[in-house]
């Protein structure tokens, strides 16, 4: 396996998206009998992995976007349900101290733990800094407001099917979930 470049930010370089069916977030933690997850916990703990970025492994905590064509797609197509939320987080937010935002890759950061913490406690972390930082949209109210990408990416949305397939397993309908 190659090893994979990241960044690790302590504030938001851009204006960030996160999606999820319903207002509830919760990590989901590798299993048996789910096919996507956001991380995986080591005996109900989870671990700072972007710390250290020649070991690093994907994926290790809650995927954001920006507003890409990717992200236009999943919440117009993938997420079907009516009750999905989207959390905006403005560029030049700062994180807290055990909260870290890592990039991935072209368009894919993730909401990662800056230290060592129990799964539950990084969820409520995660929660907390969403309340206090990002504007809550409902699925119709977020694509009104944002009609069209505003990412310019290098590579276009009709390329990415690799990311729409993982797209679809990640966020599976109301009768997969």
């Amino acid at each position: 396996m190659s090893r994979q470049t990241i960044t690790v930010f302590r504030k938001f370089p851009k204006e960030l998206f996160r999606a999820t069916n319903g207002s509830v977030f919760q990590a989901r933690d590798k299993s048996p009998e789910r096919s996507s997850y956001d991380m995986i916990a080591h005996e109900g703990y989870v671990k700072p992995l972007a710390l250290d970025p020649t070991t690093y492994r994907s994926p290790n905590g809650l995927r954001m976007s920006p507003n890409s064509p990717f992200q236009q797609y999943l919440i117009s197509r993938i997420l079907k349900r009516d009750d999905v939320t989207v959390f905006c987080v403005p560029a030049g937010t700062h994180l807290p101290e055990d909260l870290l935002l890592v990039h991935e890759l072209q368009e894919v950061y993730s909401l990662q733990p800056a230290k060592e913490m129990k799964l539950s406690s990084f969820d409520d972390r995660v929660k907390e800094f969403f309340m206090q930082n990002a504007t809550v949209y409902e699925k119709q109210m977020w694509l009104k407001a944002y009609p069209k990408a505003t990412e310019n990416l290098e590579q276009p949305w009709w390329k990415m099917r690799k990311q729409m397939a993982f797209a679809r397993r990640a966020y599976p309908g109301p009768a997969q979930q």
